[in-house]
């Protein structure tokens, strides 16, 4: 492979997936499927070392005889996936299936290297960056099982590989209990934090708040009033101003009447408020409401430019900036 090999514990060896390996390839085969019978294994079934039973196809007893005749998956074999995704490795179960064209068998030779031993060696950093090197393909990267053979395999003395595959499967079930955790506390997590946002628009996380400051607090009536005249004095000036660019001077106040008040809520149904707030709308409250650009932007995004916000970049509490795409200038006017 012209790899720098390292050196080895005492007692390690390096060989050849070719040399202590047995390939058997399903490359090129896709059977017609049914709608049950036997499970049929594909690419994407394969994901973290496991086998993901949902989204299975089927093939029938007849098929699964006519085109399962390169050999057999046996317990123990290792399920390695050549392309769509490349690498990814599971132990074959004792179960009746069919395998997909993007799939390989590899059965190791049982008297110098364990199918578990195999698996994670697979599945590690630096394995898959070989793998990824010497795979091929523009839009998928995929390796034949020629190119595959050649790869170099550490071997270890059986007993260690037997306590070095236990080590694993013991650190991995610990990490699996921690994840397991994190899950948990995330969930409790987010209903703590709703549980805040709820008291907080109740009025209950600053009851007590209000109490105490009674009387030096305005209402939010009165907030809100002060509010809609500071917006129609606003309008007042923006339209005098358009008519004095345009040399127009009012001859009277009708033109006020053309200023449309933000429509009050409808309150019958809404539940009662503590002392001191209001109901209001979006339009009473906010200058403006509007929506983002509506309508392609294929060919609009540049390297570098003003940031252009989608909705993957809005997550629940926060700003997501991966995948944030930018545009031009001149498109931002428009």
């Amino acid at each position: 492979m012209g790899d720098d090999l390292y050196e080895l514990p005492e007692g390690w060896v390096w060989s050849t997936v070719n040399e202590i390996i047995q390939i058997i390839d399903y490359r090129g085969r896709t059977p017609p499927f049914s709608e049950d019978g036997i499970p049929h294994l594909r690419s994407s079934n394969i994901k973290s070392r496991k086998i993901i039973w949902q989204g299975l196809a089927f093939v029938s007893e007849e098929t699964y005889q006519q085109y399962m005749t390169r050999g057999l998956p046996q317990k123990g074999d290792v399920l390695f996936t050549t392309e769509a995704p490349l690498g990814e490795v599971a132990l074959a179960p004792a179960l009746k299936f069919s395998l997909a064209q993007r799939m390989i068998i590899l059965r190791p030779n049982g008297t110098v290297l364990l199918p578990r031993f195999l698996l994670y060696q697979i599945a590690s950093e630096e394995f898959q960056g070989k793998l990824r090197g010497k795979g091929t393909g523009t839009t998928v990267k995929g390796i034949s099982s020629r190119n595959f053979k050649p790869f170099k395999i550490l071997v270890a003395p059986l007993p260690e590989q037997h306590r070095i595959v236990t080590k694993i499967e013991e650190l991995f079930t610990q990490l699996d209990a921690g994840v397991e955790l994190l899950k948990k506390l995330k969930a409790k997590l987010k209903r703590y934090r709703q549980a805040v946002l709820k008291a907080a628009v109740e009025g209950n996380l600053t009851k007590e708040w209000r109490e105490a400051n009674k009387s030096e607090l305005e209402p939010a009536s009165v907030l809100l009033e002060r509010i809609l005249k500071q917006r129609r004095k606003k309008w007042e000036a923006e339209q005098l101003a358009k008519m004095k660019a345009n040399g127009k001077t009012p001859k009277d106040d009708r033109w006020k009447s053309k200023y449309k008040e933000p429509v009050a809520p409808d309150t019958s149904d809404l539940p009662e408020l503590p002392d001191g707030w209001c109901w209001g709308t979006f339009e009473q409250a906010s200058e403006r409401v509007t929506v983002g650009h509506v309508g392609s932007m294929k060919g609009e995004y540049i390297e570098d430019g003003i940031p252009f916000l989608r909705s993957q970049n809005v997550r629940e509490n926060r700003y997501e900036p991966e995948g944030l795409k930018f545009i031009s200038p001149e498109f931002h006017t428009q």
